[in-house]
């Protein structure tokens, strides 16, 4: 059930205990973190290989989270600006922007937007 603009804690905790633990651990890192590099998320795994994580997200996290919320809960950005740190961020996994305010230069018109994150 889509819930409003924003990803609420209690969807992440309802997607975390219908995955597996190594799953559920990937979406709590890219919460608390608020993105993540594919080797981040390897490492986190245990020095897993690309393609691990890859599937994990795609055949595991999401289609349950496409269950609960009706839209992927991870995303891919190749470059998006995180508004809590300021920082310019390459080649990460987000949280659905919903969640993050990812700010997004090449988006739609050419119109920057951002959009609401509730905070960490």
């Amino acid at each position: 059930m889509v819930r409003g603009d924003c990803i609420d804690i209690k969807e992440i905790d309802e997607v975390a205990h219908l995955v597996d633990a190594q799953s559920a651990r990937l979406l709590w890192y890219v919460w608390g973190q608020r993105h993540a590099s594919l080797d981040e998320l390897r490492r986190l795994l245990g020095n897993a290989s690309h393609a691990e994580v890859l599937s994990k997200i795609i055949n595991v996290i999401n289609p349950k989270a496409r269950h609960i919320m009706e839209r992927p809960i991870l995303v891919y950005e190749r470059s998006a600006v995180d508004y809590y740190t300021g920082d310019h961020v390459f080649y990460s996994w987000w949280l659905n922007e919903e969640a993050t305010g990812v700010y997004r230069p090449h988006a739609g018109n050419g119109s920057a937007q951002a959009r609401h994150w509730p905070g960490p």
